[in-house]
């Protein structure tokens, strides 16, 4: 004669192993980084390099390039003009007008992640907090300082301020919150 066994947990053996994975989150979340501080940070490294590396590629190469900030997009494009290429320049040597996107590992187009935005653009014509602003960067060097505010919805602020004197940019945490 065979005996029939059932497999299974039982209710008790479901609860405990409820309450020991409710303790260890309970324990190990609060340790865990915020991931919307982490994207904000990274956002705003991301574009203090590639403020810096197009200051850098401008005078180097002898491009000017343009970076448009969209703020209500919270997306920005590079584009690039070659002064004295054949391409829009006349026969007198007057440099052309176009400017393109040109692909480039570093300085390109993108847009911030998903919980990141940008608050504010301050240049020399004041704050903005909408519309499209840019930065241009000549092979002098670039015309003013300027600077890109971003935030993160829980609150936290960071500034990517842009040295145009020293041609580099910089992220500054902001105290503040709004």
């Amino acid at each position: 004669m065979r005996l029939r066994t059932t497999s299974g947990f039982t209710l008790m053996e479901l609860a405990l192993v409820l309450l020991i994975t409710s303790i260890m989150l309970t324990l190990v979340l609060p340790r865990l980084p915020r991931i919307g501080a982490a994207q904000l940070d990274s956002s705003a490294d991301r574009l203090a390099t590639i403020v810096t590396y197009l200051a850098d590629e401008s005078s180097l190469r002898g491009r000017i390039y343009r970076l448009t900030i969209d703020l209500d997009e919270n997306a920005w494009e590079v584009e690039t003009q070659r002064p004295w290429e054949a391409a829009g320049a006349d026969t007198q040597g007057t440099p052309g007008n176009e400017l393109r996107e040109e692909w480039d590992a570093y300085g390109r187009s993108g847009h911030l992640p998903d919980g990141v935005s940008f608050d504010t653009f301050t240049d020399g014509d004041g704050e903005q907090s909408s519309g499209r602003r840019s930065i241009w960067f000549l092979p002098e060097g670039a015309p003013e300082d300027v600077s890109l505010a971003l935030g993160e919805y829980g609150g936290r602020h960071v500034e990517v301020f842009f040295d145009a004197g020293a041609g580099r940019a910089r992220v500054l945490p902001q105290v503040t919150t709004r």
